[in-house]
């Protein structure tokens, strides 16, 4: 997992992870989520694009233009 915290604007966010212990015929996804940051509640995550492995570059990649301030963007996958 990998988050990134937007407390102030921000032209866009870029993950990009890269796995080279994956297999070549990887076809497992990755899952974006967004979450608030200051919530006095328990704040769900909200799931906002899933990613396919890429398998040329052993890679996760995600770009997200203008991200809303005050939410914790998060990209997942499964190890």
């Amino acid at each position: 997992m990998i988050s990134y915290k937007v407390s102030s604007y921000a032209e866009f966010i870029h993950f990009r992870v890269i796995l080279k212990y994956k297999s070549d015929d990887c076809k497992e996804k990755a899952k974006v989520y967004k979450k608030k940051i200051n919530s006095n509640t328990i704040c769900r995550e909200i799931e906002i694009a899933t990613i396919p492995f890429d398998n040329k570059t052993k890679s996760y990649e995600f770009l997200q233009e203008r991200p809303d301030i005050g939410y914790f963007y998060i990209l997942r996958w499964d190890r």
